[in-house]
């Protein structure tokens, strides 16, 4: 039996010489200074007129609300990274108030969170007195599929508790929305609630596998993976792949062949959402390719060096904490068939075919 081996200071003035005479005397006789006194106290007045005008003119110049300024803080759970985060929805309130109303040293707060509940979007809204001893809670919900729905709910609904007359007042001519780059009192942490969702995290997977293609006839297997996020919609994965030998032949002519390789490869999901990923994996394969004879005597028996390429669709659910079920398919393209042949023999005793497949279920934990 022949076996074919493949292959990142100043200083104040101060008037010199000069002295208050309001009250001198001159040898008994009193000086009559009411009229410079009356002048000064007209100038006086006439100043501090004119300050406290200027003053209130520059007060109305810049918008104050009647319900004053406020803290803003917003998060996003789980499954709701694509919505709105603190400071476009602090953005957005601005815009329709005509102001910035949030200051980090305000006494009075908002506070809120948006979630994704089933097929629905949820935003809670809480508003709290100063001192926090008063709240008002607020639930909006949306039935669309994407978030604007909601982010267009909160913004109105925050308008709405801060400045009711501006937040309903009809639109005025069109001009550029206040420019706020980081409202001072929105938290800058409250969108990293969402950066992780249970498709985001690392995970270990055990695999049943069912190959085609690859040993002779159906081939039952198992692998162990192991995936993490290098972004928003791509992981990395590894594992390593084991089908354990498979006998065909008869009579005198008995063999066995076995499949053990290490896969390195990446998943890009088109669409991911906080518990459910559909993506399509690719991955390059290395490994050996077991014979055994049992008869005839071999002629050159052993292992074989085996390379492939892969590429399928795979389903990933996490219905609960960090549990994950998963199931792919995949087809197989060896880069090298090996050919293992019986002298004498037109027919090889086995070789593997063009393209093969391998399907598989696969439960895992996903690790915080």
């Amino acid at each position: 039996m022949t076996f074919a081996r493949g292959r990142t200071d100043s200083r104040r003035p101060h008037a010199r010489g000069l002295r208050d005479d309001s009250k001198a005397t001159r040898r008994g006789v009193a000086t009559r200074d009411e009229p410079v006194m009356v002048s000064l106290l007209a100038a006086g007045g006439a100043v501090l007129a004119l300050t406290l005008a200027a003053w209130n003119a520059r007060a109305q110049s810049v918008p104050s609300g009647p319900a004053g300024s406020f803290r803003l803080v917003w998060a996003r759970s789980e499954g709701a990274s694509s919505c709105a985060d603190g400071p476009q929805l602090a953005r957005a309130v601005a815009a329709r108030l005509g102001r910035n109303p949030f200051a980090d040293d305000a006494t009075q707060s908002i506070e809120g969170i948006v979630t994704r509940e089933g097929d629905r979007w949820v935003a809670r809204l809480y508003r709290r007195a100063a001192g926090g001893n008063d709240e008002t809670a607020r639930v909006l919900t949306s039935d669309s599929p994407g978030c604007a729905s909601i982010d267009d709910a909160a913004t109105l609904a925050i308008a709405l508790a801060i400045d009711p007359e501006r937040a309903l007042a009809p639109p005025g001519p069109a001009s550029p929305a206040p420019s706020i780059p980081r409202p001072p009192g929105v938290s800058s942490a409250a969108p990293a609630i969402a950066a992780r969702t249970p498709m985001m995290r690392p995970a270990v997977e055990a695999q049943g596998a069912l190959a085609f293609g690859l040993l002779p006839g159906a081939a039952p297997g198992a692998e162990v993976t192991t995936s993490w996020a290098l972004a928003a919609r791509l992981r990395a994965e590894i594992g390593v792949l084991v089908l354990p030998e498979e006998r065909t032949g008869h009579d005198a002519e008995v063999f066995a062949f076995g499949l053990s390789a290490a896969r390195l490869g990446a998943c890009v999901a088109p669409w991911s959402g906080a518990r459910v990923e559909l993506g399509l994996c690719a991955a390059a394969a290395v490994g050996v390719l077991h014979a055994v004879v049992f008869s005839p005597v071999p002629t050159n028996p052993g292992e074989r060096l085996w390379e492939a390429a892969t590429a399928g669709p795979q389903l990933r659910v996490s219905p609960v904490g960090p549990l994950v079920f998963g199931l792919s398919t995949e087809i197989v393209v060896p880069f090298v068939r090996q050919r293992f042949e019986v002298q004498g023999q037109a027919a090889p005793a086995f070789q593997q075919a063009p393209v093969g497949a391998i399907l598989s279920a696969s439960v895992g934990l996903t690790i915080p």
